[in-house]
């Protein structure tokens, strides 16, 4: 019997991965801060497009009028940014909250051959 009891707690991330999670936090938070600046920047004024984009896009939706295709080429602006933004939202919790728990299930993930005194002496 051990006159004391020794808990060994180990952290659930290591350093590499706290990193990792709060570096894609700031490089999604600073791509949604970016989008957010563009998107009040299109919104200031009229946008002025060239008249080659401008007749690509009339005759690839159907002779739009001239009054609505700037708006409407800068809502398609907004549309496609927003959802390759909206997606990177995902990445760290995916990282912070899905990949220790299947990293877990993986056969061999904690194989870790530890030496006796490292766990609860009763």
């Amino acid at each position: 019997m051990c006159a004391t009891q020794r808990v060994v707690v180990e952290p659930m991330f290591d350093l590499g991965q706290r990193n990792s999670v709060l570096v894609l936090a700031f490089l999604m938070m600073d791509s949604a801060r970016m989008c957010r600046e563009f998107i009040l920047a299109l919104n200031e004024g009229t946008t002025n497009y060239p008249e080659a984009t401008r007749r690509h896009f009339a005759r690839q939706r159907g002779e739009i009028s001239e009054n609505c295709l700037n708006d409407w080429i800068d809502l398609q602006l907004i549309a496609d940014l927003t959802e390759r933004v909206g997606g990177l939202v995902y990445y760290p919790a995916v990282l912070l909250f899905g990949a220790p728990p299947c990293a877990q299930r993986v056969v061999g993930f904690d194989d870790v051959v530890r030496p006796a005194d490292t766990g609860i002496c009763v």
